[in-house]
């Protein structure tokens, strides 16, 4: 049996990020295809783990694939979510104060002048804003930027000092937490923040690709066999209470959250949208966040994903 080695997110929160990858695992779609699954919490971004062929795969963006960092050491082979009409993770969090007073409305233009929380060197991060500022006619230069982390004590300091107004909420559980404490409120979800961006990619190591192919396009194949499952249960209806016991149990996630959050926008065939592709990568190199000259087939090898659903059969 192929023993391949999957980076998530540090801490146990982020495993509903991965739902395809832990249904597919509890239900025995990688051992079907004889695979070994090992799934890794490093410390560090999981796509350092995987351009540094300390994993075979994880999530990542496709900025990551021009990074200086990590050019030439990963690639982007499957779409992991998207944000389809009515999913999404991401949110855009609010200081309750501004909602209240009036000053940020319901109209994505009300955030011009607004402070935002945006790291630098995260494409993710940016294409969120993006594409809010998109809908209003309004570009980066309207707001201003204030480098608030996702998580931790200068987050909270930040916001209760009024040096943000608006922040990138990555996690339902720490959403659902920031909201109950009353300082914050969720201002834009998923296809609220930007309609249709394919805001994560399943990412593979360079070696994976060139030295076990096979086994990467059997790993796909299960993948996307958990990700068909999800999107029966959360978008059709088949199979919900099974596939919802499994998540609850292998996550640690509450039935409760899991029930009242947007569902994910995971992709059941994996294929990218070349043209949204195209976009967002003209939108990250006029922020200086990926090369002029940079393609589709520069972050994107289409070849895994068509074959794995060659395997499976089409959604």
């Amino acid at each position: 049996m192929d023993q391949v080695t999957f980076a998530q997110y540090a801490g146990k929160t982020a495993n509903i990020i991965f739902a395809p990858v832990y249904i597919a695992k509890a239900r025995g779609y990688f051992k079907d295809v004889d695979i070994e699954l090992s799934i890794d919490n490093p410390k560090e971004q999981p796509w350092v783990t995987t351009a540094e062929a300390r994993a075979d795969c994880s999530p990542g963006f496709i900025d990551y694939c021009t990074d200086p960092e990590f050019a030439g050491k990963l690639m982007a082979v499957a779409v992991h979510e998207q944000f389809r009409a009515g999913h999404g993770l991401t949110s855009l969090l609010a200081r309750s104060t501004i909602v209240e007073d009036g000053s940020l409305t319901p109209d994505p233009a009300s955030i011009k002048g607004k402070t935002i929380g945006l790291l630098g060197g995260r494409g993710d991060d940016y294409m969120a804003y993006h594409g809010v500022l998109q809908q209003a006619g309004l570009t980066i230069d309207d707001v201003k930027i204030n480098a608030t982390p996702h998580a931790g004590d200068a987050r909270r300091i930040a916001l209760e000092n009024a040096e943000v107004d608006i922040v990138i909420g990555r996690r339902p559980n720490g959403v659902a937490a920031e909201v109950a404490s009353g300082e914050v409120m969720c201002w834009k979800v998923g296809d609220e923040v930007n309609r249709d961006l394919q805001a994560r990619y399943i990412m593979f190591s360079t070696p994976f690709m060139k030295e076990r192919r096979e086994v990467g396009i059997r790993f796909l194949s299960a993948y996307l066999r958990g990700a068909r499952d999800y999107c029966d249960a959360f978008d059709k209806g088949v199979g919900r209470e099974d596939t919802l016991a499994v998540l609850v149990q292998e996550t640690g996630e509450t039935e409760e959250l899991l029930t009242s959050m947007l569902p994910l926008g995971f992709v059941p065939n994996g294929r990218a949208d070349e043209g949204l592709v195209a976009n967002d990568i003209e939108a990250l190199i006029a922020r200086g966040l990926m090369p002029e000259g940079t393609t589709f087939e520069t972050v994107f090898d289409r070849s895994f994903v068509e074959e794995a659903v060659a395997a499976i059969g089409e959604y």
